[in-house]
């Protein structure tokens, strides 16, 4: 066992060294031997009993990489560096933007806002992943071929006043949908779109409150208000959908729930949504006028048209 021992000391001490030589060439600007480096260090250092100096080398390797643009062997290394770490480490958002930039480099934009979002919700403040964010969803807003929400020009002290005015109105709306209070909920979320109304989450949240109250073409209005502002807005287009699924038009709802996978390919929500107006598309299709009027007139009394007669 002590020779053992000696060996693993023995062993960490020349990863520890091959580390430190990769760091001072990283410094020098020579990355690829840098890369080397940190590779003789992975191999030499213990399997177990290390695992935040392997992310460590894993982090620092990616750092090279990245340098030198490439971006596969950065993704590998941030994955086995995130595989080692908490959530709670600097180093796991660290590696978590870095994969995601990376991400970005190979116009693999989904999976790099994956990545930045995840980073925002770990750390909100991570101002380099709220820009890689806006980055990857107007790349995806031009491959869709839609429109982008127009340029924020600077705002005087009333319009930032008004926003904050805004904001407090819809966290009050918030609190009253929570209660249940949905006419309460309306009325709030109304004042906030009356202090800003180029907020397009100020009208889906109203759009949601007026779908509680089962006014779903109300809900439909506010929902493409929301999409107009900002056509990549994922919640508008699943709300616009819903409410137009209880409206009975199930067609439009399958477009709606389409519009939004085609940003958002990998959305659950959207998917699920799609699959049951689709299975209700077909139910549709197999029944008798006779038969999709009197089920419109029994899912109407609940709120929840379904089937809709085509003229």
């Amino acid at each position: 066992p002590s020779s053992l021992l000696l060996c693993t000391m023995t062993s960490f001490r020349k990863a520890e060294t091959q580390k430190a030589r990769g760091n001072t060439l990283y410094k020098e600007g020579m990355f690829e031997a840098a890369v080397e480096a940190y590779t003789e260090a992975l191999t030499a250092c213990p399997e177990t009993g290390h695992d935040d100096f392997r992310a460590s080398l894993h982090s620092n390797r990616s750092a090279c990489n990245y340098q030198v643009r490439n971006y596969e062997q950065v993704i590998a290394d941030c994955g086995e560096a995130l595989s080692l770490v908490s959530q709670t480490s600097t180093l796991f958002i660290k590696c978590l933007m870095r994969r995601g930039m990376a991400y970005e480099g190979l116009s693999k934009n989904r999976k790099a806002i994956d990545d930045f979002r995840q980073c925002l919700q770990l750390d909100p403040s991570a101002e380099q992943a709220s820009k890689g964010l806006i980055r990857c969803q107007q790349a995806l807003r031009t491959e869709a071929g839609l429109k982008s929400p127009p340029p924020t020009k600077k705002e005087g002290p009333s319009k930032v006043a008004n926003k904050q005015k805004a904001e407090g109105f819809k966290q009050m709306g918030n609190d009253f949908f929570r209660a249940r209070d949905l006419d309460k909920a309306i009325e709030f979320y109304t004042k906030a779109i009356e202090c800003d109304e180029a907020n397009e989450v100020y009208f889906n949240n109203r759009a949601t409150a007026y779908a509680s109250m089962r006014q779903f073409q109300k809900a439909v209005d506010d929902a493409d208000r929301a999409i107009r502002l900002n056509s990549a807005y994922i919640k508008a287009h699943y709300r616009k959908g819903t409410a137009l699924l209880a409206l009975g038009k199930v067609d439009e709802a399958v477009r709606a729930f389409q519009v939004g996978l085609k940003i958002e390919p990998n959305n659950g929500d959207l998917k699920a949504a799609l699959d049951g107006a689709m299975s209700r598309s077909k139910q549709f299709s197999t029944r008798s006028p006779a038969a999709c009027h009197l089920l419109n007139t029994q899912q109407a009394n609940k709120g929840h048209t379904i089937f809709l007669l085509k003229k």
